[in-house]
């Protein structure tokens, strides 16, 4: 029936993904990107995002959304680049 197709529908997807970095460095993090990559339950590779962070301090945390998608079923995600802010009166 048409209502358990929609309940179905509405159980898809990959939905309120949060990322969170952490800077165990002495430098702050100017900007950072995550790819997150999506996948449907037969792991074939449906889309990839960049999530970006900026000016993460220190030993301190950061959290992002990642974009929702409606026909994933799991995500996988790595680290792509990152840029520190250089301290010059930071004694290493």
């Amino acid at each position: 029936s048409m209502s358990a197709d929609l309940a179905k529908v509405k159980q898809m997807g990959v939905k309120n993904l949060k990322i969170t970095i952490r800077n165990r460095s002495n430098a702050t993090l100017q900007t950072a990107s995550v790819l997150v990559s999506y996948y449907n339950e037969n792991n074939d590779l449906l889309e990839k995002k960049l999530v970006y962070f900026n000016n993460v301090a220190p030993k301190a945390r950061s959290t992002a959304s990642a974009p929702d998608s409606k026909f994933a079923d799991h995500v996988d995600f790595k680290l792509t680049s990152v840029s520190a802010k250089e301290d010059r009166y930071a004694k290493y």
